[in-house]
């Protein structure tokens, strides 16, 4: 879902505000045993001058899925609620 670019996904949401350009996500193997999720953002230079901006929408979309649940993360949009 983090990764999705389609209409009311966080990156369709940042490239409309002209804040970022791409978002890459996904696992990364850093030892035998221990995982870490990533999420690779490239900002925009608007983005940068805005990074306020930029990490409160960003840091709002992980919010609503943490408090959604695994069961609607097909449904959740950038605002929040499922359409």
């Amino acid at each position: 879902m983090i990764g999705h670019e389609g209409d009311g996904s966080l990156l369709s949401y940042l490239k409309k505000m002209g804040l970022a350009s791409e978002l890459v996500s996904g696992e990364k193997n850093s030892a035998p045993g221990f995982n870490f999720f990533t999420v690779d953002l490239e900002i925009t230079i608007e983005g940068l001058s805005k990074f306020e901006c930029t990490n409160f929408s960003k840091t709002t979309f992980f919010f609503s899925i943490r408090s959604m649940g695994t069961s609607n993360l097909y449904c959740l949009s950038i605002y929040g609620y499922v359409t």
